[in-house]
């Protein structure tokens, strides 16, 4: 779907899922890759208004909700404007937040959905490593803040890759 500096064009997703009828909806709101926009709160309840009268259901992906380029205070996360729990299942991963080789993720979703999940991941592979596990719970109460490290730490980086970039390629 095509994007504005809020995010996904409501009138043209309202026309893909008229003319569509997906069973999916997969969305990007904080750090859309790769653009790197962040979508606005208003654009968020709007697109939950749209999925929920199309029936369609949404996965929301906030792997990227913590990196550097979310300029401050996010806005609540997509599933906060459905009107019903469940309407949204939303997934992150600390491997983007936290350390590229701290790969466990996570799901937020109704129970049943959750185990449903969880079943099929049992199926898929042998399951993340048990101290992996347990470093991330240790990590959990501290995401902020670990967020808050790497966007400062980062910053300087992409302003340099940003100049390299505008002089190699201004275009």
């Amino acid at each position: 779907m095509p994007i504005d500096e809020e995010g996904m064009l409501p009138a043209l997703l309202a026309a893909a899922l008229a003319e569509h009828e997906p069973d999916l909806l997969f969305v990007m709101p904080s750090f859309h890759n790769p653009t790197g926009r962040l979508m606005s709160a208003s654009r968020r309840r709007r697109i939950a208004e749209l999925a929920r009268q199309h029936d369609v259901a949404v996965v929301e992906d906030l792997a990227y909700s913590g990196r550097i380029g979310s300029r401050g205070k996010l806005p609540p996360p997509l599933g906060a404007f459905a009107p019903r729990a469940g309407e949204v299942l939303t997934i992150g991963s600390l491997s983007k937040s936290v350390w590229g080789g701290l790969r466990v993720g996570w799901l937020r979703a109704e129970e049943p959905v959750a185990a449903r999940f969880a079943r099929h991941r049992a199926l898929a592979d042998l399951g993340t490593p048990v101290l992996d596990q347990a470093v991330a719970v240790r990590l959990l109460p501290h995401l902020a803040e670990l967020e808050q490290t790497q966007a400062r730490s980062a910053a300087p980086r992409l302003r340099h890759l940003t100049g390299l970039l505008e002089q190699s390629l201004p275009d």
